[in-house]
């Protein structure tokens, strides 16, 4: 594929002066542009190839009548959406151009975002070039009076382009530009439309169509490459419209765009470009790192009382472990554990507290040296507004932010790592060499309930131009790139398919694992050998921008005008649905330029626990409370034990969730311990872990680094225990994370330089700890130095692990002692999402753990989301749940609740007289939501009776006509017999409604009701068991589905089947895929339902 660094070489090549990303309808992605232009030593020009019309906001009106012949009005835009193309000669025309583009998709957007005449005009025209674009600029009859305006606007930065291609329509519209540009004075400039560097190269565009299914019958006679300058002239002399002049002139006013300044703009510069809070905009940064410092200390004075009361609460016994566990006494204090136990109790907290404000004043240092304090003092204000307005931010965290006990004073977490069973190092979250050195920023992730309030508040604070959401590139990975080559290269489908479903495993695997540990997962593992030169030719289309979209949590923040300096595009979220305002700019770009991004996690996790503690009607339980009420509590932990962990965190997925079984945690040490096991790159050692089997190295000065109480094996989980290891042998703790980055990456000599310190180190340790010679010493540091090697490319964040461990403790601790408030909010927020799967999942786990039913849908019942039912160990459904039932129609019915109705009738007319009549209520009719009135079969003709009867109700009849009605309507309900609907028809409206059955018809042993049908291959049947409700896919030979015909709707009976393994074809072979049983019909027979005879349906044979 061409890539715009082609573009850019090919420009070297010619010896050509400039580069540019111009897109249609927006500005591209220019800072790339930028890049190669540095690169390829070129000018950087920033422009748009722009949709416009003439009036971007007036409507249109256009009357037609309907399918129904009624006549209706529609209103409408200009679609015309012609092209203009605006290039920037200096900055201040670069802030202009995105000015108009950004308001083009704020009141232009309609389909495309669309710049006009009046915004078009609003540009300043020395900063500017213009020019006609191709054949889509001339689509108004009255565009010959539009260029006449712009020139006289834009004057000589407005140009007529022409291009060559050798077909009637350029050829004449060259005739009409060149008979304008005599008329009016105006100069010609040449474009032209490359989509590939050379006609060598073509045919990869030609794949690219064909796998999307692209034809474009316009381009015959086109150049679609890059020629030279010869070759264009030459094109154009072929072309034989312009004069020799004409041809010279339009080549050489292309030279116009060497006289472009360069931008200056921090969007292309590498300066770090940290906000600072308005409100402290005229202080020095000595004056912002001392608001800092006061904050923190003052927090720390509220926070240090529930300290010292946490702490003067234990007995002397208790508070003794806890310093000895924790190290307080050893690390910072020259006492022996049987020293600790002897002090008195003052000293003691004194001695923690202590330990507490030392810990403190390091960070606070260290974000004042790294000139980090406006980073803090704007994200503590944007939680602590939030969080007032109601936004739900974890009692938790992310990454390795929590590892600063700062975080917590500021309330970005509720973690207290310094009391904490694991430990944690302020240094794996930031240490100032770190930061200064690398010219970075720090970054915290928020993991929130409700991200649309913390974004609000991000404008709030900064302005409406200073905080955006950011956009996402869509790639093609793997498995695309590879649809891809396969389409356009038509490989055998048998082969293709099976490759297709290795990908697919490799990618879901990847996607799954943390961040830290997809190094560890390679393609190549997944993929059958003889495919690997498929794969490898299919990677050339690895990288290629298929997409955009929101990008799903992360914000720019900036202090300039984001608009005017970066661009602002209107997309849609991947599911095409939502429109969102974001800023032009990818988080590669913000990463690579320093500019400040705020993730912004949407996890449900946080907003399960919050809205279950809500539901309950208490506040969250913070750590040290969870902790009390859920560590060595059977009741807790057999949650895990017994698998009951749909909506808990990090045990959900099958697999997890039996591994957890097997290892049954105790404790937050286990279940963090857990958390880091069960990756990918533990696999190893996991079977030890899991059975709880003991290990160690055998080298005291090392086990016991890594051993805790409550983790007494050796299992190198963390990182954080390597830079325990680094530390004990003398490299400073703002280094040992260094160390441990430098392994990852395989930088060898920064490895040996820290290895050089590290081993004479620790040897000197064993020799004066474990009485050893030093050649045996040396020996075992060489032997934990490479330990520390292999373990540091997997070795977990402990911070994260421990924040995800109580996330998932929170789950349990919840569901275990409040079942129904739990399973109620996962429920509602599981059906806001749209997740059946997970739905039916919780419902069955519910009731088989917990004995809690969901009642069916009733009229009267609170049905607008999943509610408790007091008086019962149960939970109301929700009719939401129904696809196409909204807020609106449960909050109408919601509201009938307390009207009573005589008649079934009588409830209609309400309904047709208020609006809320549709076809949702027949399809609430059909599953007996209102069978207070009578069976569902007798309402459904009552229904169709009111709606589209003889004697049907319509509110637009006159009082006369309605009490002529009415009473015919009552005698016929009066007269209609009960009646319900047949099994296997009540069985069909559970599926069209729902979605999937409720009822089980056990009496009715191997009927099949058939849902979908699939004859492209063999015959593939989706079917529902009516005895058990079970969906399952089977096959039908083509032979006895072609005797014996079924669809969709039908009902079967089987009398016999065969079991096979599925699989493919490859090389005329059929290969099985092992567990893959699929189930073959082998004779069946239609079946029809007939009347009931002597109290029992009968099921004929069609």
């Amino acid at each position: 594929m061409v890539y715009n660094e082609d573009y850019a070489k090919r420009a070297s090549e010619l010896g050509h002066g400039i580069i540019t990303t111009m897109e249609h309808g927006y500005q591209g992605r220019y800072i790339e542009g930028y890049e190669l232009a540095k690169k390829y030593n070129l000018k950087f020009v920033f422009g748009v190839e722009a949709y416009w019309v003439k009036d971007r906001q007036q409507i249109y009106t256009e009357n037609y009548v309907d399918e129904q012949g009624k006549e209706k009005t529609k209103e409408y835009k200009d679609g015309s959406n012609c092209h203009i193309c605006i290039y920037a000669l200096n900055e201040n025309g670069r802030q202009a151009i995105n000015d108009i583009l950004s308001e083009a998709n704020i009141t232009g957007f309609y389909n495309q975002p669309r710049i006009d005449l009046d915004l078009i005009y609003s540009l300043p025209s020395q900063d500017v070039i213009v020019t006609t674009a191709c054949v889509a600029f001339w689509r108004y009859e009255n565009i010959e009076e539009i260029v006449y305006g712009l020139h006289q606007y834009f004057k000589d930065n407005f140009y007529l382009e022409v291009q060559y291609h050798n077909t009637d329509k350029q050829k004449q519209l060259n005739k009409r530009i060149s008979r304008i540009a005599k008329m009016q004075g105006i100069k010609l400039i040449m474009g032209c439309d490359s989509h590939y560097i050379t006609n060598e190269t073509s045919w990869e565009r030609d794949d690219y169509l064909l796998s999307k299914g692209i034809n474009y019958p316009d381009e015959d006679g086109w150049y679609l490459d890059y020629p030279d300058g010869d070759t264009a002239y030459q094109r154009f002399v072929e072309q034989g419209v312009l004069s020799n002049d004409e041809i010279n002139e339009a080549l050489e006013s292309t030279n116009i765009f060497l006289t472009v300044e360069e931008y200056d703009n921090p969007c292309f510069n590498s300066e770090i470009k940290m906000p600072i809070l308005p409100e402290n905009k005229g202080m020095t940064q000595e004056e912002r790192d001392k608001k800092y410092s006061d904050l923190i200390w003052s927090l720390w004075a509220e926070e240090k009382k529930n300290v010292i009361k946490k702490l003067q609460s234990m007995d002397d016994k208790r508070l003794s472990k806890f310093l000895i566990n924790h190290e307080f006494s050893t690390t910072y204090f020259s006492f022996s554990d049987k020293e600790v136990y002897k002090l008195p109790k003052e000293e003691k907290v004194s001695m923690v507290i202590n330990h507490y404000e030392e810990e403190i004043k390091k960070e606070v240092d260290t974000v004042i040296v790294a000139k980090h304090a406006d980073y803090f003092l704007m994200d503590y204000e944007l939680i602590k507004r939030s969080v007032e307005k109601g936004g739900m931010i974890t009692n938790t965290g992310r990454g390795s932010a929590v590892s600063f006990y700062t975080n917590k004073l500021l309330g970005f977490t509720k973690v207290d790592r310094i009391s904490a069973k694991i430990k944690m190092y302020p240094e794996r979250f930031m240490s100032a060499s770190r930061i200064l050195e690398a010219g970075t920023l720090a970054d915290i992730d928020f993991n929130i309930g409700n991200p649309e309030v913390f974004a609000e508040t991000q404008k709030e604070i900064f302005g409406e131009q200073c905080a955006y959401p950011m956009i996402a590139y869509g790639k093609y990975k793997t498995s695309s790139a590879f649809k891809m080559y396969a389409k356009a290269k038509d490989v055998p489908f048998d082969i293709a398919n099976e490759i297709t479903s290795q990908i697919k495993q490799y990618e879901k695997d990847y996607t799954l694992a943390e961040d830290d540990e997809k190094e560890e997962i390679q393609l190549y593992d997944y993929i059958d050998e003889k495919y690997y030169q498929i794969l490898n030719d299919s990677e050339k289309y690895l990288g290629i921008i298929s997409s955009w979209s929101p990008h799903p949590c992360a914000y720019l923040v900036y202090q300039g005008n984001i608009r005017k300096e970066i661009g602002l595009v209107m997309m849609r979220s991947n599911q095409g649905k939502k429109l969102t305002l974001c800023c032009l700019m990818d988080g590669l770009w913000a990463e690579k330029y320093h500019f400040l991004k705020n993730d912004l996690l949407k996890v449900n996790v946080v907003k399960l626990i919050k809205l279950t503690y809500k539901d309950i009607g208490v506040s969250d339980d913070d750590i040290e409370s969870l902790l009390d009420k859920s560590e060595y509590n059977d009741k807790v932990m057999d949650i895990y034990k017994n698998g009951y962990t749909i909506g808990v965190n990090q045990v959900e997925q099958q697999g997890s969730r039996h591994k957890m079984m097997n290892y049954k945690a105790k404790n937050i040490t286990e279940i963090s311990a857990f958390v880091a096991a069960i990756r990918p790159a533990f696999k190893s050692m996991l079977k030890i872990f899991l059975n709880r089997e003991h290990f160690d190295y055998g080298i005291p000065a090392f086990d016991n680094i890594i051993q805790t109480p409550e983790m007494t094996s050796s299992f190198i989980l963390y990182q954080e225990m390597i830079m325990s290891a680094l530390n004990y042998a003398g490299i400073s703790m703002g280094d040992c994370y260094t160390v441990i980055k430098c392994i990852s990456k395989k930088r060898k000599e920064k490895i040996m330089e820290y290895k050089e310190i590290f081993v004479p180190n620790f040897t000197q340790k064993i020799v004066k700890k474990e009485n050893k010679f030093v050649e045996e010493a040396t020996e075992l540091a060489n032997k934990v130095w490479t330990i520390i090697e292999n373990s540091a490319r997997y070795g977990f964040n402990a911070s994260h692990a421990y924040c995800v461990g109580l996330d998932s403790l929170y789950g349990a601790y919840l569901k275990a002692y409040y079942p129904l408030n739990f399973y109620k909010t996962y429920l509602n927020i599981m059906n806001e999402k749209g997740d059946k799967d997970k739905i039916s999942s919780a419902i069955a786990e519910m009731k088989k753990a917990f004995k809690i039913e969901v009642l069916p849908l009733r009229f009267r019942q609170d049905n607008r989301n999943f509610e408790i039912i007091k008086d019962r160990n149960a939970l109301s459904g929700t009719l939401k749940s129904i696809k196409g039932i909204g807020d609106g129609l449960a909050e109408q019915l919601y509201k009938l609740r307390d009207v009573q109705f005589q008649y079934f009738t009588d409830l209609l007319i309400y309904m047709i007289d208020n609006g809320i009549i549709s076809k949702k209520i027949r399809d609430l009719v059909s599953v007996n939501y209102f069978e207070e009135f009578g069976q569902n079969k007798k309402l459904l003709d009552i229904y169709d009776e009111v709606t589209e009867g003889k004697n049907k109700y319509d509110k637009k009849h006159t009082e006369k006509t309605k009490a002529k009605r009415i009473p015919l309507l009552h005698e016929y309900e009066k007269n209609h017999i009960e009646e319900k609907l047949a099994p296997i028809e009540f069985l069909k409206a559970e599926l069209e409604v729902f979605g999937e059955p409720k009822t089980m018809i056990p009496e009715l042993p191997r009927y099949l009701y058939i849902v979908d049908v699939n004859t492209k291959f063999s015959p593939k049947i989706s079917v529902v068991t009516v005895t058990k409700n079970v969906h399952m896919t089977m096959k039908m030979y083509k032979k006895n589905f072609n005797l014996k015909p079924v669809k969709s709707g039908e009902v079967i009976q089987i009398y016999s089947y065969d079991k096979k393994k599925d699989g493919h074809y490859v090389n005329g072979k059929y290969q099985e895929i092992d567990g893959t049983d699929v189930y073959w019909i082998t004779s069946y027979a239609k079946r029809i339902e007939c009347k009931e005879k002597k109290g029992k349906r009968i099921y004929e044979i069609l």
